[in-house]
């Protein structure tokens, strides 16, 4: 899939660098797309460990984000922060699977660009935009396989 994403013809260079932070990030949450669009977590609320000398490859060890609400949260605790976080892939060469790495890449690009706004949300697509992406890199992944079917 990391390979679909980043060889895609069809993709600007932005949208492929979300794409690779949205996609696992989703899996990994067991989230709905929506909460990686319209439910996703402020720029201000990621979270990286203080340097440290024991970062491998210098991929920062985990990475923290609050996500405030989601479909189906109770009302009573919509807008208290729900803190998650992911953990550094250990395996050497596979950044592609490694979401503080993702997630560094994604703010460091927000931060190069002017656009990073700790009060922002990290993407501004709808669900069906992000779905609309997601099912292009499927569609893609079978044609570069040789798979007909699709």
């Amino acid at each position: 899939m990391y390979r679909a994403i980043k060889e895609h013809p069809r993709k600007q260079q932005k949208t492929k660098l979300k794409l690779a932070v949205q996609v696992p990030l989703q899996f990994a949450c067991l989230g709905r797309s929506s909460c990686i669009t319209q439910h996703c977590p402020k720029q201000g609320s990621v979270k990286f460990p203080p340097q440290s000398r024991d970062r491998p490859n210098g991929v920062n060890l985990w990475v923290e984000m609050d996500w405030l609400n989601w479909e189906k949260r109770q009302r009573h605790r919509v807008g208290r922060p729900y803190t998650m976080r992911f953990h550094a892939n250990r395996i050497d060469r596979m950044v592609m699977f490694c979401i503080p790495a993702l997630m560094f890449m994604w703010i460091s690009y927000l931060k190069t660009n002017g656009t990073y706004n700790a009060d922002e949300p990290l993407w501004q697509d709808s669900p069906e935009c992000y779905q609309g992406h997601v099912k292009d890199i499927f569609i893609y992944m079978a044609e570069i396989s040789g798979d007909d079917k699709y």
